[in-house]
């Protein structure tokens, strides 16, 4: 199974996004919530935090790689997110799972890693792995948090890396 490891801030979002956001949420689309509650109030929100464009990035290198997702953000930790998990499945994001919030990044990959059958991985980002080991440092995929997060020359390289072996 081929897993990316995927941060949202700075990957599915970024600085300039947030720049240009007021227009997509006026011309949002794809995400048809029409909240009936404070819960998926709270999704909806959060799903307008996500840019559409690194959106469908991810989703090219899903289709063309048939990659699995693995969340490693702190978006785990929000009362919604099962809701938000939901939603992006539903577009064609297909998120397996999440690493425990109990653990660093690199523990929690590391632990994954180790418990089930990874034949190739690459891990998103948009910050350097603290205390990454050499194996970890070569799956790793930087995106530019000031510029747009997730481009077209990133899901090149993760294409790259997830065709090898």
């Amino acid at each position: 199974m081929k897993i990316i490891f995927l941060e949202f801030d700075g990957v599915l979002n970024s600085d300039c996004y947030f720049l240009k956001r007021n227009r997509n949420m006026r011309e949002l689309k794809l995400f048809e919530i029409y909240p009936r509650n404070e819960e998926e109030r709270l999704i909806q929100w959060h799903l307008y935090n996500l840019d559409l464009d690194n959106i469908d990035i991810l989703k090219d290198i899903v289709i063309e790689t048939g990659a699995k997702i693995v969340v490693i953000s702190n978006w785990t930790k929000l009362k919604c997110f099962k809701g938000i998990r939901k939603e992006l499945n539903k577009i064609g994001i297909p998120i397996i799972d999440c690493i425990s919030e109990e653990s660093t990044k690199e523990e929690g990959i590391n632990n994954y890693l180790l418990t089930h059958e990874v034949d190739n991985y690459v891990i998103i980002d948009s910050k350097i792995l603290e205390n990454g080991n050499s194996d970890l440092l070569k799956h790793l995929i930087v995106t530019k948090l000031n510029d747009s997060g997730l481009m077209e020359e990133d899901a090149n390289e993760v294409k790259k890396l997830l065709k090898k072996r």
